[in-house]
Parts: C-alpha cells; structure tokens; sequence
C-alpha cells in the first residue's frame, strides 16, 4: 500500500514538473484535464476498437456461412433471400435487377459473370477476414481466400459496411486487381447501361 502511494505521489509529482510555468498555477486542474482527456480518448479508441472487432467477427461468420453454399448452387440467390437484412436496399435491389435479366437470356452473358460476394468463378475452400479500416461511417474488410491451407496473398475483396439498425449491413463489394480498384455496385451500373444500349 506504501509503495502504491509512493508511486501515484512520483507520478503526479513528474507530471507536474512537465506543466508550463501558466499551467503550473492550476496545476490540479490542468492535471485532472489531462488526465480525464486521456481517459477520452482512451474510451473512444477501445470503442473503435470494439467495433472493428464486431464488423470483422460478422464478417468472417458471413463467409463461413455462404462458402458452405457454394457447395450446392448459387450461395448468393440463397443469401439474398434468408440474409437480405445484411444487405443495402441499393445493393439488394442492382442485384435483383441483374438476376432477373440473366434470367431472360441464359444462352448469353448479359449480366454478372462470377460471384461478386467471393470475386472468383472458382471459389476456395475458405475466406477469412483481415485488416478493418474505418472510413467515416463505413468500414472495410480485407477477406483473404485460402487454397489448400494457403492465404492469398492480397485481399480477395473488400467488403464495405455500415452498422444499421443494430445489425452489420453490406453496402458494396471492392476489387483490387493490377492496381486498380473496381465496385460492385459500378460494375452493376455498367452492365445495365450496356443492355440499354444494345437492346
């Protein structure tokens, strides 16, 4: 107990001999301002910190659960009926649209031609997420592919996010290929504008 008092004492004292010669005559104040500032950002690092860790745990169970589809059959209709909540309105409705014209012409390549959640035609055995960086109120994922126990190299997509409604809710899907960056939902806005022109 004596030590701890002696240290807090040697703590504060050093603190107090690091003030400016202004601050020095409020020292108590300006010390607890410090201190309860500190405690600040403390708290909202640790809340950031919380968040990435929730967005990269839902993530890393999204992918489980839609790599366990492919399977058998197209994980993504299957997702946009049972997990539709984990999807923007926007997102949702570009990737009906798509569906529905494909659908129509199944002779021809009219729309999306490999799975936009994965980024591949030919999907690995496992995905798993990495870094999150938040953006504003987006966050963005890095999900790795892993062949034969092998993590790729470089991200295999990007997921973005947002928290809406209590829930994580995927808002578009980034690719980086040859130090380019595409999207989802520009790639989406593409091939509807290529049908137009040619119908």
């Amino acid at each position: 107990m004596v030590c701890y008092v002696v240290t807090l004492w040697l703590a504060i004292l050093v603190s107090w001999l690091s003030l400016s010669p202004s601050d020095s005559l409020l020292a108590p104040a300006s010390l607890i301002g410090r201190i309860q500032a500190g405690e600040s950002r403390n708290h909202s690092n640790r809340t950031d910190s919380a968040e990435k860790a929730s967005c990269r745990k839902f993530v890393g169970e999204f992918y489980a659960w839609y790599v366990a589809r492919t399977k058998n059959g197209d994980p993504l209709r299957v997702a946009l009926r049972r997990k539709k909540a984990n999807f923007s309105r926007e997102l949702l409705l570009r990737l009906h649209e798509d569906a529905v014209t494909a659908a129509k012409s199944p002779g021809e390549i009219v729309g999306l031609d490999f799975d936009p959640v994965l980024s591949t035609q030919d999907p690995a055995g496992k995905y798993i997420p990495g870094k999150v960086t938040q953006k504003g109120s987006q966050f963005l994922v890095e999900v790795f592919s892993v062949y034969t126990g092998k993590r790729s190299e470089v991200p295999a997509v990007i997921p973005e996010l947002r928290h809406a409604g209590g829930q994580w809710v995927f808002v578009n899907f980034l690719y980086k290929s040859d130090g380019k960056t595409d999207d989802l939902l520009s790639i989406l806005r593409r091939l509807k504008a290529d049908r137009k022109k040619h119908s």
